[in-house]
């Protein structure tokens, strides 16, 4: 299994970049009907952001000895190249889609997705809104572990995902 980069750490530059620029355009170029930035509400998203990224570490330790468990039991193994990857990309945004469709209509794991739903603003901070805890989340993808994918390959196919979800949570684009 090849070494796969931490795809949202590697992104952390790029995201602040194009949140002051959209900040930016907002102030250059207002939009009577977008909601733009508000400092408070900002702050909180990026804090939240942050947040999830300081619980996400604590998540990681038994998340990792399942999907290794997992890994480890069945006789499947999937390699990583360049078409397999697309492939995996495809699974992890199929199961994402269910992750995120089933955080709405339940309850319990709404009420660890409302956090991201919480901001009265829609720019590109409100993408960082982010819930503390991968309780609800990462059994999703045990289908593509099962099937032979490689543990490590799941959060950077995730970290793919929340980088095109980045772009979807702002009314500029």
């Amino acid at each position: 299994m090849p070494n796969l980069p931490d795809v949202v750490l590697w992104s952390i530059p790029a995201f602040v970049l194009l949140t002051v620029l959209e900040l930016v355009s907002y102030r250059l170029h207002p939009d009577e009907d977008a909601a733009g930035y508000d400092t408070k509400d900002a702050v909180t998203s990026i804090s939240m952001g942050l947040g999830s990224i300081g619980f996400d570490l604590l998540w990681k330790i038994p998340v990792v000895a399942v999907f290794t468990a997992v890994y480890e039991l069945t006789p499947l193994r999937v390699p990583f190249l360049w078409w397999t990857a697309l492939l995996m990309l495809l699974a992890q945004d199929f199961l994402y889609y269910w992750q995120h469709r089933l955080h709405h209509v339940i309850r319990i794991l709404w009420a660890c997705h409302v956090v991201h739903h919480s901001s009265r603003r829609f720019n590109l901070t409100t993408a960082l809104r982010q819930p503390w805890t991968s309780a609800t989340t990462w059994w999703f993808y045990l289908p593509m572990v099962a099937l032979g994918v490689h543990p490590a390959a799941i959060p950077f196919c995730y970290g793919i995902n929340l980088l095109y979800q980045f772009w979807v949570h702002t009314e500029r684009i």
